[in-house]
């Protein structure tokens, strides 16, 4: 009984009264016992808050137990000291034990219950677990204020984890904390410094760690479930994470926050960057790719702001509805998912999309980099679209690539559009229905189709052909009020080629279409520039100009004659210059005296000079005249029979005798 009163009063006194005078003081108990027993201390009293506590038995093994005391009724016990050293095992059940100073655990540390720190008073110290903690338990366990190491081996084995603290949790080098079980280790307002290894080796679901610093300078480990590392500051302050994160196939690790993941990411499982509702002043996920090897699937939370830094590939992606900012050369590989993607890029800098894409928007793009499309994508005209915003912006489908246009008439909004620029080097095709309207300027370097529905390229942006460019019987390419240029490469007109000026400064334009134009005051569709070459016809036919032609010094018309001929049908005014080039259709003879009309127009001015191709440069005359609405050529002379074979077999042995009398000759003179 008088043990009883003696242990209650001291206590009591523990919890509401600081003892007066500091000391050192010893557990004396070579056996197991508990703290908040008076007799396993010196001086048969608990430690107070100004106490040494030295936990330190020569000769003996014996394992203290801090606990919720059960004399304390429904309050949660405090267990005070100014520092500890324990060189034997605890055991932490329950209660709470606030130092404020160093605590030091050289041995064992069982934890199930309790808390380190939660009233300490400015802490000042470090609590430092040599062989780490091995936590476990029903219910949270709770770290406070302070700074806490984790040396050897600690591991999670049970219950919620650990929540709460405002300082600093640090996993040593050389350290490994496991997560076993649980599902939290929240560390509130602290940081979380990673120098050893992070591993969640077993369990199942989402394990969450929140921290409001640190970063992983070493190894995070996810072999299985869902690792989310999420980053609680508020003020937009990223975590560096210089060490490497290995997730193993079928394991995810969820970064929610501000991060800049600098070290490797390897493995063969997913990752998913959170930063949902990330206003354009918040700090993104940055990612540096040099170090990316990830074989799973990189996700984007919805709203996600990831910055892409250096040059790198990402074999698996799905972006979603998420904002990419990109500082180099950025790859995605493989085909990727999105939604409604806003990029921006820097000076110089490329993302590509080397797979393609599928989307359900599309994406707005700013900024001075490049937007590269490769593989294949498939663009509804009406319902989704492809925008270089800025001036300086550029979308360009890769060289191999394919960029089908399909849907119906395109809406505002939808499309190509913005003030930017569009470049094609691979293949595009409008093949949809009604007007699919691009209003970017333009530039083709690869080849540009309109199969079915129309294309229209308006007036507000320029145009430009370098490459190829096919527009297919019945449909249309639309320039209204604005010039179709073309400076390299060959436009095939079958279809209908609509501008007020069509400026041919290099390559050539050939086919069986019509080239039209703005009526305009004179009652005349426009004009056709030409400086380069055009060639009427598809061996042979008829190209239709509603407007005036000009052809320049440089320029060069192309005609082939046959049973059926080709033929330049101009609706207004001509002007010529530059050369009429004339050939033959394949296997085709002209007759002495055969007339060909080759050109109709309204008025002409000019001449051109004449070109003879192919069979018809061997030996065949031919003359022009300009009359007041058509030109025709007419064949003044044939070319000379080429002889038959055997013919010129006897023409050869005639001439191989005289030259064997020539050398007979020679060898006479030579012997007088």
């Amino acid at each position: 009984m008088l043990r009883a009163t003696a242990l209650t009063t001291a206590v009591l006194s523990l919890c509401l009264a600081l003892p007066a005078n500091a000391a050192t003081v010893r557990w004396i108990n070579s056996d197991d016992g508990d703290w908040d027993e008076p007799v396993n201390w010196t001086g048969n009293a608990v430690p107070g808050a100004n106490d040494d506590v030295i936990v330190d038995v020569v000769g003996a093994l014996p394992l203290v137990t801090i606990r919720q005391s059960p004399l304390s009724g429904s309050q949660f016990t405090q267990y005070q000291a100014k520092s500890v050293l324990a060189r034997e095992a605890i055991q932490f059940t329950g209660g709470s034990l606030n130092v404020t100073g160093d605590a030091t655990f050289e041995s064992s540390f069982f934890w199930s219950g309790g808390a380190f720190n939660p009233f300490a008073v400015n802490p000042t110290g470090t609590w430092t677990f040599r062989q780490g903690f091995q936590a476990g338990g029903s219910g949270l366990l709770g770290i406070g204020l302070g700074n806490y190491v984790l040396e050897g081996t600690s591991v999670l084995g049970n219950g919620r984890g650990i929540l709460g603290n405002s300082g600093l949790v640090q996993i040593a080098s050389g350290a490994t904390l496991h997560i076993d079980a649980g599902d939290l280790l929240g560390l509130g307002g602290g940081a979380l410094d990673i120098r050893g290894t992070l591993d969640r080796r077993a369990g199942a679901g989402d394990f969450l760690m929140q921290t409001s610093g640190g970063g992983n300078a070493g190894t995070v480990r996810v072999r299985t479930g869902r690792l989310q590392y999420q980053n609680r500051n508020f003020d937009g302050i990223a975590q560096g994470h210089t060490g490497t994160f290995q997730v193993d196939a079928g394991a995810v690790l969820e970064l929610i926050g501000s991060h800049d993941v600098q070290g490797v990411l390897q493995g063969g499982g997913d990752l998913v960057f959170n930063n949902p509702g990330a206003s354009p002043g918040t700090t993104p996920i940055s990612l540096h790719l040099v170090n990316y090897a990830l074989g799973g699937t990189l996700r984007f939370s919805p709203g996600a702001v990831v910055r892409l830094v250096g040059d790198g590939t990402i074999a698996k992606a799905d972006v979603g509805n998420s904002t990419i900012l990109f500082e180099g050369d950025s790859t995605f590989s493989g085909q990727v998912s999105l939604g409604l993607v806003n990029t921006r890029g820097a000076a110089a800098s490329v993302l590509r999309f080397a797979g393609g894409i599928v989307t359900t928007n599309g994406i707005l793009h700013r900024g001075e980099g490049a937007v590269e499309l490769g593989g294949t994508t498939s663009l509804a005209m009406d319902a989704q679209f492809l925008a270089p915003l800025d001036v300086e912006s550029r979308i360009v489908v890769a060289s191999g690539a394919r960029l089908d246009l399909v849907g119906g008439e395109t809406t505002g909004g939808r499309g190509l559009l913005g003030d930017g620029t569009f470049v094609n080097r691979g293949t595009m095709v409008r093949d949809g229905t009604g007007m699919g309207r691009i209003s970017t300027s333009f530039i083709n370097e690869g080849e540009l189709g309109v199969a079915a529905g129309d294309l229209q390229f308006l007036s507000t942006a320029a145009f430009e052909n370098r490459g190829r460019v096919v527009v297919a019987g019945g449909t249309m390419l639309d320039r209204s009020r604005a010039v179709y240029l073309q400076t390299a490469g060959e436009t095939v007109l079958d279809g209908v080629l609509f501008a007020d000026e069509v400026r041919i400064d290099g390559g050539v334009l050939r086919g069986n279409g019509q080239i039209g134009g703005e009526l305009g005051a004179a009652g005349v569709r426009g004009v056709v520039v030409n400086n380069g070459e055009i060639a009427p016809g598809n061996s042979p036919g008829t190209l239709v100009i509603d407007g005036n032609y000009v052809q320049g010094a440089s320029g060069v018309l192309t005609m082939e004659l046959g049973d059926l001929s080709d033929r330049l049908v101009i609706g207004g005014d001509a002007s010529f210059a530059g050369t009429l080039a004339i050939g033959f259709v394949d296997g085709f003879v002209p007759m002495l005296g055969q007339t060909f009309e080759l050109l109709t127009y309204r008025s002409h001015t000019g001449s051109m000079a004449f070109q003879t191709l192919g069979e018809a440069s061997r030996g065949y005359a031919f003359a022009i005249a300009f009359g007041d609405q058509a030109a025709t050529l007419q064949v003044t002379g044939l070319a000379p029979p080429i002889p038959e074979p055997a013919s010129m077999a006897l023409v050869g042995v005639g001439l191989g005798l005289v030259a064997v009398a020539a050398s007979r000759r020679r060898s006479l003179a030579a012997t007088c």
